[in-house]
């Protein structure tokens, strides 16, 4: 016999009624819909935002390193291997800046370094590029320019005195008036 039903016979107690289950299948559905894509982004993540992580992470890192420890550092950006590397000026032979560069990151297979921009020099499209962060917490103002195998470009704004990047969708130059 049911509890809160005395005067009711017992199937009234036996389960859930055809219109509680459709609500409650329904609202879990509309849940499930949309937490889905988000826990993806979570767990599979870009490529292209995965190589903007680092390089903003490392801008960041560089320019407080370089203060505290009171080195110069050097961000390298080969464009022929896409490469991405740091020394700093106590490295003085060729084996310790040879394994700074293997110890680099490497970029995916689907992001590709376009070239690095400088306001006084110009681009520099193939090679390797040098962004230098001084003991005094300022650094050399460039823009990376990246390119994701969906012609998805990027441009990164390293500007000397800030230590944010300023990340922007498409590609941008010095030369544009607008910036």
């Amino acid at each position: 016999m049911c509890l809160s039903q005395v005067d009711r016979p017992q199937k009234a107690c036996d389960g859930f009624t055809l219109i509680e289950l459709i609500v409650v299948i329904s609202i879990v559905t509309i849940m499930l819909l949309l937490a889905v894509p988000r826990f993806s982004d979570f767990f599979t993540s870009d490529d292209t935002a995965r190589t903007l992580r680092w390089l903003i992470v490392k801008v960041r890192l560089l320019k407080t390193s370089a203060v505290r420890e009171q080195k110069v550092y050097i961000l390298h950006a080969d464009m022929d291997s896409g490469r991405l590397w740091i020394t700093d000026e106590s490295m003085e032979t060729e084996e310790e800046k040879t394994a700074a560069m293997e110890k680099g990151y490497t970029l995916p297979d689907d992001v590709k370094l376009v070239d690095v921009e400088f306001p006084q020099t110009g681009k520099v499209p193939a090679g390797t590029a040098e962004i230098v962060f001084y003991k005094r917490g300022f650094s050399d103002r460039a823009i990376i320019h990246i390119e994701s195998m969906g012609d998805e470009m990027k441009s990164l704004f390293v500007e000397p005195f800030l230590s944010t990047v300023k990340v922007h969708d498409k590609y941008r130059s010095y030369n544009e008036d607008h910036i």
